[in-house]
């Protein structure tokens, strides 16, 4: 190797100022990429897709408010849809007025609350219409509502529900329970300050006033809504019913027949003696229930076959698998209980038998179809109370009722 040359001090000063009247360019980025500024106050939940086919929804509801207000009102009414957006929970309050009129709606089948609000503008003059007066609507104070007028203002609520159902044909926004009514927004706190909601608001107009309907939905219930409008629920074809049965391949569920249920109080409970008949709901001439994993999802004529094995016939599909929900019992002493506990709702249901299907056999169920069991006639009877396996007996008739007459407690 050759020896390396070392710079003196002066070469290097001579190097450095020739650098230094250079025009050095700073290499060009090859791939420029835009930066978007997000606005954390309006949460992006929903494509641009999903929120044209919502608006394309609650434009039509306009009509239906319209039309139904007109006929409730006995006036001439103009609605507008004013906009659908995606909003926190938070910035949806702050863009209430106070005071205002203001509902918080359980609806049945979701865990979530939904918001109307009616204001001031909206809410009296249909109020004074309801009652019957001719006041005009300068003359109102923009005031929180009276005990009867928001008893009024209930009516309104149930006619605004009632039109969103028909227009939707979504039928739980007409099964709901007022959770609370209040004039200030800021005391409402169902939803953390960050859950987006769909917030949906009218201008609801009459000849000599006008004013604002908001509604704010949880994305959950927003969620069902679009499965039914967009019908974009995959449907169970062949191929996917072939993709599905071999995912479950070899997996078991459980397929439960129950020949009707009797609901209890404790009191009852305690009463409950060997050779004790209880008169059940469903009739001997009434199709069983048939439960898959606990959820009900047929109805089923009940019958034998082969040497006096039960068995079920499939009758149709069930339209409602909704479950009940119980209140737990602890232990304690029968006076205890009876006092404490006496008019809490039980439900005691009586299975006739049981037995583990696969889930192809499941998906292929039709009217017509027998699921035979191995559990003889005679052979006594399952009772449930809650859930739980509790007693033994045997199913009696009477009248047209089933009935089930207690041997033995567990």
């Amino acid at each position: 190797m050759g020896e390396e040359k070392i710079l003196s001090q002066k070469e290097i000063d001579e190097l450095l100022k020739t650098l230094g009247e250079q025009d050095v360019k700073p290499a060009e980025v090859k791939d420029k990429k835009k930066v978007v500024s997000y606005d954390f106050k309006k949460p992006h939940k929903l494509t641009h897709q999903q929120l044209a086919a919502l608006k394309n929804v609650f434009e039509s509801t306009s009509k239906f408010i319209r039309a139904n207000f007109q006929s409730f009102l006995k006036i001439m009414v103009e609605c507008k849809l004013v906009a659908v957006e995606q909003l926190n929970y938070e910035e949806f309050l702050k863009s209430l007025p106070v005071p205002t009129c203001l509902y918080v709606l359980d609806v049945e089948g979701f865990h979530v609350s939904t918001i109307v609000e009616f204001s001031t503008g909206s809410v009296f003059p249909m109020i004074e219409r309801i009652l019957g007066s001719s006041k005009e609507v300068a003359d109102l104070v923009e005031r929180p509502l009276t005990d009867i007028e928001w008893d009024v203002a209930d009516r309104v609520l149930d006619r605004l529900m009632q039109t969103m159902t028909e227009s939707t044909k979504a039928g739980y926004f007409a099964k709901y329970n007022i959770s609370s009514r209040e004039a200030n927004p800021r005391f409402i706190s169902i939803l953390t300050a960050t859950e987006p909601v769909i917030s949906v608001s009218y201008e609801f107009i009459t000849a000599k006033s006008k004013g604002l309907i908001s509604i704010a939905i949880p994305l959950e219930i927003v969620y069902r809504l679009l499965s039914q409008v967009s019908g974009s629920s995959t449907p169970f074809t062949s191929k996917t019913r072939q993709v599905t049965t071999k995912i479950f391949e070899n997996t078991y569920f459980n397929l439960n027949c129950y020949i009707g249920e009797y609901p209890m109080t404790v009191k009852d409970l305690i009463a409950i003696k060997s050779g004790t008949v209880l008169r059940l709901e469903n009739g001997t001439k009434n199709s069983v229930t048939v439960s898959v994993q606990g959820k009900r999802k047929f109805k089923g004529q009940l019958g034998e076959v082969g040497k006096g094995q039960k068995a079920v016939k499939i009758m149709g599909k069930l339209l409602d698998a909704k479950d009940k929900d119980f209140v737990k019992i602890e232990n304690s002493d029968e006076k205890e209980v009876s006092d404490i506990a006496n008019g809490v709702e039980f439900s005691l249901s009586v299975e006739i038998a049981n037995k583990q299907i696969e889930f192809k056999e499941i998906s292929t169920l039709s009217e017509g179809d027998v699921i035979r069991f191995e559990k003889n006639v005679d052979a006594e009877l399952k009772a449930y109370v809650n859930g739980k396996h509790k007693a033994m007996g045997h199913a009696v008739r009477m009248g047209d009722k089933f009935g089930f007459q207690f041997t033995t407690f567990l």
